[in-house]
C-alpha cells in the first residue's frame, strides 16, 4: 500500500520561504553597497599635512604655545590636529586647544609618548595657534602637524580615515551609486541550486540514491569548504562595510574607501555569480577578439582593394594634407609636457587651478591662455564633484554645459591626470583624421573639383584654428557629420542619437537637427516620430544641464556678448574689416578679416540661393546661415575671430553642395577666400 503524500502546497512551503529569505539578503546587501559606495567612496582624495613642529620642544612652562602657518589648504573643512607627546619623569595630564577651544585632555604616561588626535573646523587661513597646557614642566612635544586625515592605507585595500563631518570630496554621485547598487542586486548574490530550492521529497518515497557514493563524498567535502569560506568572507566585509559605515556615528572619525578597495570588497560579497558570469563573459570577450580581428582584416583588405580601384595617385593630395598637418601637430610636442601646449594654459588662472592639474607638468605660454584650459580642467572632474573645479573654471554653468570631450578623454585616458590631459589636446587632430576618411563619402578622390573641396575642409580655418587650441568646434563638426551620414543610411534614431550627443559638445549643434527632418511631406503618423525624435536630440543637454543646476553652481552672464540683433555685428565687423584693409592696405594681414567676410558670406548666399532641402546636408547646414546673422560682437571681433569655428558646419555643407560646372571654380575660390590664412593656426605658414 503507498503510503499518504503529503498536503497539497506543503513541499512549496520551503521553498518559497527560501526563495523570499535570499530575495531580503539580496536586497540588504544591494542597499549597504549602495550606502557605503554613495557616502563612504572618495574619488581622488587629495591628503593635505602641514607639519608644524618637526624637532622636539620641551615644555620649560606648563603651557606651549605654538602659533600656526596658513591654513587656507585646509579652510571650510574639519581639519585633524595630531601631536605626539612624551611625559616627563612623572605622568602628565595634557590639554590641546586651538586659539580659545579646548579639543582634547589626555594622560601621558612617564617617559612614554602618546598621540593625541583632534579635530576642529578652520575658519580663514591664518591667526590660528595651539596652547598645550599642563600641570607640570618637563614635558616634550615631539610632532604637531594639521591635515585633513587622521591616517590613510595604500596599496590594493586603501582608504583614509578623516574627521567626522568631513565631505570626502568628491565622492559618487547618488544616482551612479544607485545604478551600481540595481545592478549588483540582479546579480543575485545567492547559488543557484540551494539544499533550501530542492522540492521536498513526499513521505515513503525512497531516496535514488540509497547507499552512500564515495565519489560524491569526496567531491562534497570541497564544496563545503568552498562555501564556508565564501561565508566567512562575506561576513567578514560586512562586518568591515558596518564598520565604515557607523565609525563617524559612534566615533569622530570618518572612514574613505577608494573606489578600488570597494570593488574589491563588493566583489567577494559577490563572488559566487561573478564566477557564474565571467565564464561565459570570457567566451563572449574572445569570439568578440576573433570577431574584431576578423573585421579589422576584411577592413584592411577592403581599404587596399579601394586604393587599388581609385589608383594610388588620385589620393596623393588626400595624403600631402594630412602628412603636413601632422607635421605641424608633431610640433606642438614638447619632451615634458607632451601636446598641452595646444590647451593654452594661462598664467593668470595658474593660482586658482585645480590641484590635479598643478601635479602633472603641462605647458604655460601665455598670460591669459584660452578657453581650452577650463575644459581641460573640467576633464579632470567632468561631474563637478570637488569644489576646487567650480573655482577654476571662469564660468562653471557656461562651460560645463560642453561636457562631452572632457568626458571622452577622462573616460579614454582612464581618469589619470597626465594621459587625460594629453588625450584632450589631441582629441581635435583625431576628429580631424576621421573627418578626412568620412568626406570621402561625399567627396571621392579621382575629380578636381571633389578634391579641391575635401582640401577646402579639411584646411579650413575653423578646423585649424579649433585643433591649435583644442577646442569643441572640430570635434563637433564630426559628429554632425556622423549624424547627417546616418540619415543618409535612413536610420533616423541612430542619426537623433548621435545629434542628441552633439548638443552637449555644443549647444548650438541643435540647430544640425534640421538633418532628421523629411525631404517629402511626412506621413501623419511621422510627425510622432519626428517629434519623440527631436525630444531625444534635446533631452541629453536638458538632462545635464537640471545636473549643473542641482549642483547650485554659481550664475554668470558668460556668453551675453555672443548674440546681438540680425545683422549688426556683422555689418559692424564688415566695416571695421573694411577701414583697417584701407589704413594698412600694404600688409597681409589687414585683408584677412575681409577675405573672411568674403567667405562667409558666399557661402551664405549660396546655400539660401541653392534651397536644396532634399539633402541632409544643406538641412544641417543653412541652420548656421541664420545663426551667423546674430552672431554677437565678442564672436565677430579679435583676429582670428572665433566666427569660422563656430559656423564650420555651414563650411562644411557649402563645400559639399558646391555644384559641379562652370560655377564650381568662382564658388570655391570666393567660398574659400580665406583658405591661407589656416595654415598659420598650425604653424604651416612657411610658404607664405
Amino acid at each position: 500500500m503507498q503510503p499518504p503524500l503529503s498536503p497539497p502546497g506543503a513541499e512549496r512551503a520551503p521553498v518559497t520561504h527560501a526563495r523570499r529569505a535570499r530575495g531580503a539578503y539580496a536586497v540588504a546587501l544591494a542597499v549597504v553597497c549602495f550606502a557605503v559606495l554613495a557616502t563612504h567612496v572618495h574619488l581622488g582624495f587629495e591628503r593635505i599635512r602641514i607639519r608644524v613642529v618637526a624637532s622636539p620642544l620641551v615644555a620649560s612652562e606648563p603651557t606651549l604655545g605654538i602659533a600656526l602657518p596658513d591654513l587656507t589648504p585646509l579652510a571650510g573643512a574639519p581639519a585633524a590636529i595630531i601631536a605626539r607627546v612624551s611625559g616627563g619623569g612623572e605622568p602628565t595630564r595634557l590639554a590641546l586647544a586651538l586659539d580659545d577651544t579646548t579639543l582634547a585632555v589626555v594622560e601621558a604616561p612617564a617617559n612614554a609618548e602618546t598621540r593625541i588626535d583632534a579635530s576642529a573646523s578652520i575658519t580663514g587661513g591664518r591667526g590660528h595657534s595651539i596652547t598645550m597646557s599642563s600641570d607640570r614642566t618637563g614635558w616634550r612635544l615631539d610632532s604637531l602637524e594639521v591635515a585633513n586625515v587622521h591616517g590613510f592605507s595604500a596599496g590594493a585595500l586603501s582608504f583614509v580615515v578623516v574627521p567626522r563631518g568631513h565631505a570626502g570630496n568628491p565622492r559618487m554621485p547618488w544616482w551612479l551609486a544607485a545604478i551600481i547598487g540595481a545592478g549588483l542586486l540582479v546579480l543575485r548574490p545567492w547559488p543557484v541550486a540551494s539544499p533550501g530550492l530542492t522540492p521536498r521529497r513526499p513521505e515513503g518515497v525512497p531516496a535514488v540514491e540509497s547507499f552512500p557514493n564515495p565519489r560524491r563524498s569526496e567531491t562534497w567535502r570541497p564544496e563545503r569548504a568552498a562555501r564556508i569560506l565564501t561565508g566567512a568572507s562575506a561576513g567578514l566585509v560586512l562586518l568591515v562595510f558596518a564598520v565604515v559605515l557607523l565609525a563617524d556615528i559612534v566615533s569622530p572619525y570618518r572612514i574613505l574607501l577608494s573606489p578600488t578597495t570597494f570593488a574589491i570588497l563588493a566583489a567577494i560579497l559577490y563572488v559566487r555569480p561573478i564566477v557564474r558570469v565571467v565564464p561565459p563573459l570570457v567566451s563572449w570577450l574572445a569570439r568578440a577578439t576573433i570577431a574584431g580581428a576578423g573585421a579589422v582584416w576584411s577592413a584592411t583588405r577592403a581599404g587596399a582593394s579601394f586604393i587599388r580601384r581609385s589608383k594610388a595617385p588620385q589620393l596623393l593630395p588626400h595624403i600631402t594634407v594630412i602628412v603636413l598637418v601632422l607635421w605641424g601637430v608633431a610640433r606642438f610636442h614638447q619632451p615634458e609636457n607632451g601636446f598641452t601646449s595646444f590647451i593654452r594654459f594661462g598664467q593668470a588662472f595658474s593660482g586658482r587651478a585645480v590641484p590635479a592639474l598643478g601635479a602633472v607638468p603641462h605647458a604655460v605660454e601665455s598670460p591669459y591662455g584660452y578657453d581650452a584650459q577650463f575644459y581641460a580642467q573640467l576633464a579632470l572632474d567632468p561631474l563637478l564633484q570637488d569644489p576646487a573645479t567650480v573655482r577654476a573654471i571662469d564660468t562653471p554653468l557656461y562651460r560645463a554645459r560642453r561636457v562631452f570631450l572632457p568626458w571622452l578623454a577622462n573616460v579614454l585616458a582612464l581618469g589619470e591626470p597626465w594621459y587625460i590631459l594629453q588625450v584632450y589636446a589631441l582629441l581635435n587632430v583625431a576628429a580631424w583624421l576621421w573627418m578626412a576618411w568620412l568626406l570621402l563619402r561625399w567627396l571621392p578622390p579621382g575629380s578636381a573639383a571633389a578634391t579641391a573641396a575635401w582640401i577646402a575642409i579639411m584646411l579650413s580655418h575653423g578646423f585649424m584654428a579649433s585643433m591649435a587650441r583644442a577646442l569643441a568646434d572640430g570635434p563637433s563638426a564630426l559628429i554632425i557629420a556622423l549624424g547627417v551620414t546616418a540619415v543618409h543610411a535612413n536610420r533616423q534614431w541612430l542619426a537623433a542619437a548621435i545629434l542628441g550627443v552633439s548638443g552637449l559638445t555644443r549647444e548650438t549643434n541643435l540647430l544640425a537637427a534640421a538633418a532628421l527632418l523629411p525631404a517629402e511631406k511626412p506621413a501623419p503618423n511621422r510627425l510622432v516620430a519626428l517629434a519623440v525624435q527631436g525630444l531625444a536630440v534635446v533631452a541629453p543637454l536638458a538632462l545635464w544641464v537640471a545636473y549643473l543646476v542641482s549642483l547650485g553652481l554659481p550664475p554668470e552672464a558668460a556668453g551675453a556678448g555672443n548674440f546681438a540683433a540680425p545683422l549688426v555685428a556683422y555689418v559692424n565687423d564688415w566695416i571695421a574689416a573694411v577701414e583697417e584693409a584701407r589704413l594698412y592696405a600694404s600688409e597681409f594681414d589687414a585683408w584677412l578679416a575681409v577675405l573672411t567676410l568674403v567667405a562667409l558670406t558666399t557661402q551664405a548666399l549660396a546655400l539660401l540661393w541653392w534651397r536644396a532641402w532634399r539633402d541632409p546636408w544643406w538641412r544641417a547646414g543653412v541652420g548656421y546661415v541664420l545663426l551667423m546673422l546674430v552672431l554677437g560682437p565678442a564672436v565677430w571681433e579679435g583676429q582670428p575671430s572665433a566666427v569660422t569655428r563656430v559656423v564650420l558646419p555651414m563650411t562644411v555643407a557649402f563645400n559639399v553642395l558646391l555644384p559641379r560646372g562652370r560655377w564650381f571654380w568662382p564658388l570655391w575660390i570666393l567660398g574659400n577666400a580665406n583658405l591661407l590664412h589656416a595654415p598659420r593656426e598650425m604653424g604651416l605658414d612657411w610658404f607664405l
